[in-house]
């Protein structure tokens, strides 16, 4: 009978044992995802019970009939057999368990999956030991083997009840610094700010569906400072005044002037218009709609308006000739009018039909469309030249081209066929597939390419001569322009209020006028945090200014920013891509300065000394070069890191240097001695954000493994965790940024989760 009690106590113990040498799986750090846990662990235990009683019951019946019946080498091919099956199902429960994370709802259920099929291995591997040994089951023996189930599942729920608990203890020690949690970015944060004061937080980061721009916080609330600057009405007319002088119209009615060459915004004009504006460049003046039946001409260096022509009808559409000397302008009931501005009065007026859709001028004709057809005027004359067929749904573009003598259009056909015509002879020189929906055409300065625009998105560009058509990738427009010396096209972001400029000649984007174009991957404030800096992965670093979120100047990268930093007078910038390298620009020109070359690789991090004497720079080389300034030149280079360097944070005394990275250290180096470094180990992850508490002494460290660290910079020892993530958690947490509140009591955290984007940590440390 002690026998027979015996081995289902070891199994029980052998169960208990594996259970509590699980790997431990992500728990959330907040009670609802513990209590869900709890929850989904018992209601999975209580049907798992029920079957594995079932199950269990059923085996043992089945054995107490075949004990007798089999003959003894039958029982242990059957022994062997259960045996086998209990490993395999025990090592497929193991596999499928550590695999999951029971803090994710769908993941849940497998997790408690395979803890019912490793309760049902270990019952198996019993049973099959009972058919080993060559003793039928009898009746005490059911009892026990019936009083083991219950028991291997009463180990069961205390343990899924008490994991849990214990976790809430160890998150709860891990974050009684944790005192806020900021919700606001929806992909994450990737740098984070204290403005002076420390009531309020500056962060950047990834936001899902929007153009990206930076944040502020209060810090007394949690809630974000509201900032009407980007509730902004979709921009549906473009034209360029001049090379780097870009005029914009949008939904709500309003005009916008902007300054490309420094991607500032000049003037906004109030029109009076509560709907959409519609624009011609002519020269130093501007023509736009007006209320009623009226078209507003504006002096462009004035910004106000100098007179009002009145046309026939509501003006739908504007259209400006080369070089803006000829306005043609289009009314509700279908009328064209070409009008002399030198006296204001109509020249002349062109019947083209109800349901007009597109317009377009050139020196000596003008071209309109509507549903199914598209024609062509004479424009001195009024002479009907040309009715061009083969469109079957409304032409909704229309350019000239080759100086007038090529048209294109482009319809709303199930084929979506943009049609190039020769208009001497009236001809159809080339048939391409287009975007759907087609909503703009713009030729470039030389008329022998012209860029389309789709309603759904997508941007091409068609070579007139010969029919060839390039993708135009990163851009999805609302509208296009081009500028009279062909280097630029400017667009609107299609769905959104941003305005996108790019350069032609070699197919890329270069940056958004009203915000980054794409998601913000670096923030840089200035000592003084009157402005800072960001960078972005359109290949822009942008200047703000942090009362107001004003953008002040544009600096055109060429290439994704992963990292920047602001020299302490605000004087400098250093910015860091995928391609070339480290670069130091002038903010108060936005030229380039120096382009720093040295490093093997990408690099990383970048941060300068506190006096700006120097510019320290680490990336894949698993080199630290520190750079003068003023020279461009690398005057030292530490070497250290076993791996890529990912972060770089100079103490705020400037008698430190600090270094993370991809070997889970952290490197702490004299910035005026040649000595070796102290190093810090204890993380389990890339570091790849550090930050200086005010009194140089601690150092806070972030890793991509989910931890956040305080270093005794002294002591050279590790103060305390303030919050960590196991490895293995179903969804990777982040630390991309840290911060001191500038009086040391708090430290911020940007992470890359999409909740609780910022958590806060106070003190005492």
């Amino acid at each position: 009978m002690k026998s027979s009690i015996r081995s289902p106590a070891l199994a029980a113990a052998c169960l208990a044992a594996l259970i509590l040498a699980w790997p431990p799986p992500a728990i959330a750090s907040d009670m609802g995802g513990l209590v869900y846990l709890l929850i989904a662990g018992l209601i999975f235990l209580v049907l798992v019970g029920l079957a594995l009683l079932i199950a269990i019951g059923a085996s043992l019946v089945v054995l107490t009939r075949l004990g007798d019946r089999l003959s003894a080498r039958r029982r242990r091919v059957l022994g062997v057999a259960g045996i086998v099956l209990g490993c395999l199902a025990g090592l497929a429960a193991l596999g499928l368990a550590a695999s999951c994370s029971p803090t994710h709802h769908k993941d849940a259920a497998f997790f408690y999956l395979g803890l019912a099929i490793l309760l049902m291995a270990v019952i198996l591997l019993y049973l099959s030991a009972r058919l080993l040994s060559g003793q039928p089951l009898e009746a005490a023996q059911r009892r026990t083997a019936r009083w083991t189930a219950v028991a291997i599942l009463a180990i069961g729920a205390a343990l899924i009840g008490a994991y849990p608990l214990v976790q809430l203890v160890r998150q709860g020690r891990l974050e009684r610094h944790l005192s806020k949690r900021i919700r606001g970015h929806s992909l994450g944060v990737t740098g984070i700010a204290y403005l002076p004061g420390g009531e309020t937080l500056l962060s950047v980061g990834h936001d899902s569906g929007e153009l990206s721009h930076p944040r502020l916080w209060s810090l007394a609330t949690g809630a974000e400072i509201d900032r009407r600057e980007w509730d902004q009405a979709e921009v549906t007319a473009l034209c360029f005044s001049g090379p780097r002088s870009l005029v914009s119209g949008r939904a709500d009615g309003s005009i916008e002037l902007w300054d490309v060459a420094r991607g500032l915004r000049l003037a906004n004009l109030d029109t009076g218009l509560k709907g959409e504006v519609s624009l011609a460049c002519l020269g130093g003046q501007l023509a736009s709609n007006a209320e009623g039946a009226a078209i507003a001409i504006w002096s462009l260096a004035e910004q106000r308006v100098l007179r009002s022509l009145s046309a026939s009808g509501p003006v739908v559409a504007l259209a400006a000739g080369p070089g803006g000397r000829t306005l043609v302008s289009a009314e509700q009931g279908g009328a064209i009018e070409a009008w002399d501005l030198a006296e204001g009065r109509v020249r002349q007026r062109i019947e083209a039909g109800a349901g007009l859709c597109a317009l377009a001028v050139s020196e000596k004709a003008v071209a309109a469309a509507g549903h199914a057809w598209v024609k062509v005027w004479d424009l001195e004359t009024g002479a009907l030249r040309h009715t061009l067929a083969g469109h079957g749904d409304d032409v909704r573009a229309l350019a000239f081209g080759a100086g007038g003598g090529i048209l294109v259009t482009a319809s709303e056909d199930q084929d979506r066929k943009i049609r190039i015509w020769q208009l001497g002879e009236g001809r159809l020189l080339h048939e391409l597939e287009g975007p759907w929906y087609p909503r703009g055409l713009a030729t470039t300065a030389d008329g022998k390419r012209v860029v389309t625009r789709g309603a759904l998105g997508g941007c091409q560009l068609v070579d007139l001569g010969s029919g060839e058509l390039e993708e135009l990738r990163g851009v999805s427009p609302s509208v296009i322009a081009m500028s009279p010396d062909g280097a630029f096209m400017a667009s609107g972001v299609h769905r959104g209020p941003g305005l996108i400029v790019c350069d032609l000649a070699r197919m890329r984007v270069l940056g958004s006028l009203t915000g980054h174009a794409q998601q913000i991957q670096a923030l840089s404030v200035s000592a003084d945090g009157a402005f800072f800096a960001t960078g972005g992965q359109d290949g822009t670093c942008r200047l703000w200014r942090t009362e107001t979120l004003e953008q002040t100047r544009v600096i055109w990268c060429q290439e994704r920013v992963d990292d920047l930093a602001l020299s302490p007078d605000g004087t400098l910038l250093a910015s860091t891509g995928p391609e070339r390298g480290p670069q130091l620009w002038s903010v108060t020109s936005g030229e380039l300065l120096h382009a720093l070359r040295g490093h093997e690789g990408q690099v990383e991090a970048l941060a300068f000394h506190p006096d700006g004497s120097e510019l320290a720079t680490g990336g894949e080389d698993r080199t630290i070069r520190i750079w003068s300034p003023s020279t461009g030149e690398a005057v030292r280079i530490l070497q250290g890191h076993g791996h890529w360097i990912g972060s770089l944070a100079y103490s705020p005394d400037g008698a430190l240097l600090a270094s993370g990275g991809a070997d889970d250290a952290v490197l702490v180096w004299r910035t005026r001695e040649q000595a070796e470094p102290a190093r810090l180990e204890g993380h389990s992850g890339s570091v790849r954000a550090l930050a200086f508490h005010p009194d140089s002494a601690l150092l806070a460290s972030g890793t991509w493994g989910g931890s956040v660290r305080l270093w005794s910079i002294p002591e050279g020892r590790q103060v305390e965790t303030l919050i960590e993530f196991p490895q293995k958690a179903f969804e990777l947490k982040l630390v991309h940024a840290l911060a001191f509140r500038p009086d040391g009591a708090q430290l911020a955290s940007g992470w890359s989760v999409s909740n609780d984007a910022i958590l806060l940590f106070d003190g005492p440390w």
